[in-house]
């Protein structure tokens, strides 16, 4: 999400302890170095292979496009090491100024999208207070909208007790099958209700 980038830089200039430049290196160490690719890992490409056949996902981290499995597979990405090291010794100014910023454009463009190197320039990250969701005595803090997960999080905890949660039996098949239907509805209400409050009518605080 473009508006990432922005978010953690913020993130880490009010609670980080070591340099921006330490912490966003390492994830670029990370992502140059090659790891195997777990059969989870695998499923998740094939995913996204039916559902963008035209992305190049397997090819952008050096794996074989043909391949109907990609478990086993090494997996390394030199160009996502490369932004990261520009954001790195750039900041986040780097990811929407520059060569990025051309690039993310010129890929929304190629894909049917609208967006302009002035809609990057121009973002900047905003900090909401948490919801409080109460929940068997504990406060649980979650994102406000326009983030949806906040919204599913505070949902499910509605629907469940920690003892109906008990008497299905962790792991068991209710178990799975009551949360699997629990985050179904949740999200459908999220698509109908969570919307962004900086563009709806009356109170932008509700």
């Amino acid at each position: 999400l473009p508006g990432e980038i922005a978010g953690l830089a913020r993130l880490h200039e009010h609670r980080g302890k070591l340099p921006w430049h330490d912490v966003v290196a390492r994830a670029a160490d990370a992502a140059d170095h090659v790891v195997s690719v777990s059969p989870y890992m695998a499923q998740a490409f094939a995913w996204l292979r039916e559902e963008a056949p035209g992305a190049k996902l397997e090819s952008a981290f050096g794996l074989d496009p043909s391949a109907t499995d990609a478990s086993g597979e090494t997996l390394r990405s030199p160009a996502l090491a490369k932004t990261l090291r520009a954001i790195a010794d750039g900041g986040a100014r780097a990811f929407y100024e520059g060569d990025i910023a051309d690039d993310v454009v010129d890929m929304v463009s190629d894909a049917g999208g609208e967006l302009a190197s002035s809609d990057l320039a121009r973002y900047e990250a905003d900090a909401a207070d948490a919801l409080d969701v109460r929940w068997e005595g504990f406060d649980v803090f979650v994102p406000r909208a326009p983030s949806a997960g906040g919204f599913e999080i505070a949902e499910m905890l509605g629907l469940f007790s920690k003892a109906d949660l008990a008497k299905l039996g962790q792991g068991s098949g209710d178990y799975v099958h009551f949360l699997a239907e629990g985050l179904r509805l949740a999200s459908a209400d999220a698509g109908e209700a969570i919307g962004d409050p900086e563009l709806a009518s009356g109170d932008p605080s509700t």
